[in-house]
């Protein structure tokens, strides 16, 4: 995990005795995905706005709250298609300073919110950034709402021709569909489907 690349938070003025600490800009997309290795799917499309404060709440420890908004590639769930998804989340967790900690890790032992142990007082907000825009995406995504998708036998995008099978695209509540899917769980063969 890159916990010490841009943006960073420092939180050097609240172990001082300041109150509060902000900071806002771009999460690059070069940085993008940063709490995971390989590349994060889907990728961000452009920068990132953001904007996070962290509030003195307790002896070394600090409530980091804020948010992230951006576009994220990601492809029709029918066809195939990139789209651009438009996503915004919030962020909202606890963070406790405890020298000679090398690596941040959250600490799952603690009731109520989630807490992140770090023992440098730069914190690198990419992971958490890139966690909080890959959250908030949506499960299904469009490229349009009258999507035909893709033919079942071979493949051609039906948004662009028709290859002559008369496949065609059952919504998730067509009867013949819900036929089919309660058989398959009670292990029936269902003939009118």
């Amino acid at each position: 995990m890159e916990w010490s690349g841009p943006p960073l938070l420092s939180l050097s003025p609240l172990l001082r005795g300041e109150l509060e600490v902000r900071e806002s800009g771009l999460l690059e997309v070069e940085a993008f995905g940063g709490a995971g290795a390989g590349a994060a799917e889907p990728p961000l499309a452009q920068p990132a706005a953001f904007q996070v404060v962290a509030s003195r709440v307790g002896e070394d420890q600090f409530w980091l709250a804020g948010w992230v908004e951006g576009s994220l590639r990601d492809a029709c769930a029918r066809c195939l298609r990139e789209v651009l998804v438009e996503v915004r989340g919030e962020l909202g967790l606890m963070l406790e300073f405890r020298p000679g900690v090398d690596l941040p890790f959250l600490d799952e032992e603690r009731e109520g919110a989630d807490w992140l142990v770090l023992g440098n007082p730069k914190l690198g907000l990419a992971p958490l950034l890139s966690e909080v825009l890959l959250l908030n995406r949506p499960l299904t995504v469009l490229h349009d709402p009258s999507c035909k998708g893709l033919c079942p036998v071979c493949g051609t995008d039906l948004n662009e021709r028709d290859c002559g099978h008369g496949a065609r695209v059952l919504g998730p509540d067509h009867p013949s569909l819900l036929r089919t899917q309660l058989a398959d769980l009670l292990g029936e063969t269902d003939s009118r489907a």
